[in-house]
């Protein structure tokens, strides 16, 4: 829906707040989208923790694919990222930080596995 600046001008006296579009909407280098650290699966093989989540997927390495900007793993697709700090899941995406930077943390292990057995309980649910 779309209003004038006079009927903007007199909702926004009134405290009423609206959602419009910027006519300058480029994002600055501040608020750029981050990308995803770019993985080599055969060193995430190496790593424990990331055989310990397979193992309770049930997976194995060669049910795993390695695409440009993720791991596939067949029931979803894991997202690592740089200065992250939550861990999240939506839409079949896993997006955490590295495996590293989880593995120094035991609240991001214990939330990683949350995320995993929600998402193992809504598959075995469906």
């Amino acid at each position: 829906m779309t209003i004038s600046k006079r009927q903007f001008q007199h909702l926004s006296e009134m405290g009423i707040d609206l959602w419009h579009a910027r006519a300058n909407s480029k994002p600055t280098e501040d608020k750029q989208e981050k990308q995803p650290i770019t993985l080599e699966l055969a060193e995430l093989a190496k790593d424990r923790l990331f055989a310990d989540i397979l193992t309770s997927l049930s997976l194995s390495i060669a049910d795993i694919t390695e695409k440009q900007d993720h791991i596939d793993l067949g029931l979803f697709n894991w997202f690592f990222y740089d200065d992250i700090a939550n861990l999240s899941y939506q839409h079949a995406k896993l997006i955490t930080p590295s495996l590293d930077e989880i593995k120094h943390s035991a609240m991001m292990k214990k939330q990683l596995w949350q995320l995993i057995s929600n998402h193992l309980y809504e598959q075995t649910n469906l």
